[in-house]
């Protein structure tokens, strides 16, 4: 199908909004950090934080290898478990077990 010049979709509209919504997002910017103190920018970004967490359907669990002094055995079990299926480059694993599977299944 072609489209004449009479029914061809305008590219002006959209490109006007979007260069619209640009300099509005760079103005609100500027202004927030000419007048806004940082405390309570820090003090708004840790409430957006804490409910866009709380919206969340995951968990992340980080293993830490040692708390101070001491080995952690959980990392040591799960550096057992995972130490042949993982290089050393590698900085994330997702690990999940359905309930209908018998085995743990992990992502790298």
């Amino acid at each position: 199908m072609w489209f004449s010049t009479k029914t061809m979709p305008s590219y002006e509209a959209p490109l006007s909004a979007a260069a619209s919504l640009t300099a509005s997002a760079i103005l609100l910017r500027t202004i927030a950090n000419d007048f806004i103190p940082d405390a309570i920018k820090d003090q708004f970004f840790f409430h957006l934080q804490k409910v866009s967490s709380s919206l969340s359907s995951q968990l992340t669990v980080f293993i830490e290898e040692s708390d101070g002094l001491t080995a952690n055995q959980i990392f040591h079990a799960a550096n057992v478990y995972l130490g042949e299926k993982l290089s050393s480059s590698t900085r994330r694993v997702k690990v999940n077990k359905p309930e209908k599977r018998e085995r743990i299944a992990s992502d790298y």
